[in-house]
Order: C-alpha cells, then sequence, then structure tokens
C-alpha cells in the first residue's frame, strides 16, 4: 500500500508534458488570432485597393471623355481595372460606370461626371468556420469630364 501511495505521489510532482498539454490549449487560440489578424488585413487591403482604383478608373475615364482623340467605353475601364488592381482578382470585381447627366455608359460629354463603382465580394480565410458571411466591398468615385 506504501509502495503505491510513493508511486501516486512521484507521479503527481513529474512535470514533465506539461508544456505540451498547455500548447495544447494555447495553440487553437493563437492560430485563429493570427489567422484573423491576416484576415483584418486582407479585408483593409481590399477595400483600400477598390477605392482607389474607382478614383484611378475615374481619372481615366474624365480626361478621355467623347470629346477626346481616343474615348473611352464601359469595356475600355473594365479592362483598365481588372489590368491593375493588385491583390484582388479582376474577374471577381464588377465594374459599373456611368454618366449622371445624361445617364448613359461612358464616353461622357465634355461637363459631364462620370461616376465609377467597384464591387467586390469578400470571403473571411475561416469565413465557413466560425460563420462569417462574404462581405460586399464597394469603391465609388466620380470626377467631370474634361
Amino acid at each position: 500500500m506504501m509502495g503505491r501511495l510513493l508511486s501516486i505521489r512521484r507521479f503527481l510532482r513529474d512535470r514533465r508534458g506539461t508544456a505540451v498539454i498547455e500548447f495544447a490549449f494555447v495553440a487553437p487560440v493563437l492560430f485563429a488570432l493570427t489567422i484573423g489578424t491576416i484576415d483584418v488585413g486582407r479585408l483593409v487591403w481590399s477595400a483600400s485597393m477598390l477605392h482607389h482604383m474607382a478614383r484611378e478608373a475615374t481619372r481615366y475615364t474624365s480626361v478621355r471623355g467623347a470629346g477626346a482623340n481616343n474615348p473611352v467605353d464601359a469595356s475600355d475601364i473594365d479592362s483598365f481595372v481588372s489590368n491593375r488592381l493588385i491583390g484582388i482578382p479582376g474577374n471577381e470585381v464588377t465594374v459599373i460606370s456611368l454618366c449622371v447627366l445624361t445617364a448613359a455608359a461612358p464616353p461622357c460629354a465634355t461637363g459631364d461626371t462620370v461616376q465609377v463603382q467597384l464591387d467586390y465580394t469578400y470571403s473571411f480565410l475561416l469565413g465557413k468556420a466560425v460563420g462569417l458571411d462574404p462581405l460586399v466591398l464597394q469603391g465609388e468615385s466620380s470626377m467631370v469630364v474634361l
């Protein structure tokens, strides 16, 4: 009986393997926080890129209106945006361009306002695992056609 009691005491004082058990408890939380931080960074990057490209596409359209030597149309704006996006697949972005006064597609007349809106559905890395729905991001800009 005394031998068993000594072996139980020795077992309870033995600290080997505790680091592995503690890591098993902490690792999922650490990995979730790391992936969440990366995901939020990707989200901010995507939103910033959409706003930047909306401004660039609006500028591109405003200096190439109907009175220019080489006016642009909606397909030119689509290819301009998809070729210059960084970090976002160009085929997943919806480009909506509109001449505000005439409510028509570009090329816009001089003095008209051109408006470009970019829509992108952002999917989180662990979205399905934690129940996050995809998020629709928008970038929008408008300028007067020169």
